[in-house]
């Protein structure tokens, strides 16, 4: 005869947390964006507000230069 274990007694023990958010902490200060590419995200944002395809293209062209500057990683942005 098998002994039946409690269902409180059959959950998955609790797995240490993996992969690329495993051991970050809170942001500090100097992962912050500075105020000056914020203003310019909503420069960029008031003045294509009319013509939603502009802004996206705008819009990551921004990204694609704060990532160039701030990380010096360069990415790959749609021509028209």
């Amino acid at each position: 005869m098998n002994p039946q274990l409690p269902m409180s007694d059959m959950s998955p023990a609790p797995v240490p947390p993996s992969g690329p958010t495993a051991g970050l902490t809170a942001a500090s200060d100097n992962d912050k964006i500075e105020p000056e590419w914020i203003r310019q995200a909503e420069l960029l944002v008031a003045q294509t507000k009319k013509d939603p395809y502009e802004q996206a293209r705008a819009l990551n062209a921004l990204k694609a230069d704060y990532l160039l500057k701030r990380y010096a990683k360069q990415i790959k942005v749609a021509e028209d």
